[in-house]
């Protein structure tokens, strides 16, 4: 087989997806293309994701929002008893933690400058402005205290 006629890997639009046909001289499972397959689906699977990228354990659960000027992520951890450690990838932010106490939410604000995490759910921000690598959240409600913060800058 020669790549520049027989290629290895063909993607096709069907619908609203794609169906993608890998050619292989051997046969599918064998033990070859084990790194090729890992490597292919790594590259899909970051090739679909958005710009959020979430790492966390099974009991936690995640949304994101888009709002104006910022994307909203929302973090439940659904254990009972045990606080989970999340790691949060935006743009040049990579695997910032965010840590989730038991049954609780947490909302993580993301925009061009960085990452902002009040601790408390209730500080909802409406603006998150960067000045000398800080998180300079405006607030709706400016009573509301945030709590224990993270802030990860770009």
């Amino acid at each position: 087989a020669r790549i520049e006629s027989d290629p290895i890997l063909v993607a096709n639009r069907v619908g609203k997806g794609q169906a993608i046909l890998l050619n292989a001289t051997v046969y599918p499972a064998h033990f070859g293309l084990r790194r090729f397959y890992a490597d292919l689906l790594g590259v899909v699977a970051e090739a679909q994701a958005g710009d959020v990228e979430v790492l966390c354990g099974d009991r936690v659960r995640y949304a994101v929002y888009p709002e104006p000027g910022m994307e909203i992520l929302y973090l439940l951890n659904t254990h009972p008893d045990c606080a989970q450690e999340v790691l949060v990838s935006h743009g040049n932010v990579r695997r910032a933690a965010v840590s989730v106490a038991p049954g609780a939410l947490r909302v993580v604000y993301l925009n061009a400058g960085g990452l902002y995490a009040p601790a408390n759910p209730e500080a909802r921000v409406t603006a998150l402005n960067w000045r000398e690598g800080k998180a300079k959240p405006v607030f709706l409600d400016p009573d509301v205290q945030p709590g224990d913060e993270v802030s990860v800058a770009q």
